[in-house]
């Protein structure tokens, strides 16, 4: 069960940042830009949590001291907030265009 929520969050994480990278293309607006930019940035902070828990679990494998995973916390919490920030900005830019038609 446990393994399955985390395939979900890890999905809902790609999904979300695609959309926004798909949903900035075209058109030049500052909401269209914001979301190309969170998007790539969740995507990117994304590959560098998996590396970062890489890191993490084969600092634990060789037990070298001083090593405490601040670089695991730093990209979660990089993750979340440009994957939540493209959320709303996706969702503006939808709100957006199905109110005014375009």
């Amino acid at each position: 069960m446990a393994l399955a929520l985390l395939a979900l969050i890890v999905l809902l994480v790609l999904a979300i940042n695609a959309w926004a990278i798909y949903i900035g293309d075209g058109k030049y607006t500052f909401l269209h830009n914001s979301a190309s930019a969170l998007g790539g940035m969740g995507l990117l902070s994304f590959l560098g949590l998996l590396i970062a828990y890489v890191d993490f679990f084969t600092q634990i494998w060789v037990m070298r001291e001083g090593y405490e995973g601040e670089f695991v916390l730093f990209f979660l919490c990089a993750t979340g907030g440009s994957t939540l920030l493209s959320l709303l900005v996706c969702t503006a830019i939808t709100i957006k265009d199905r109110w005014h038609g375009a």
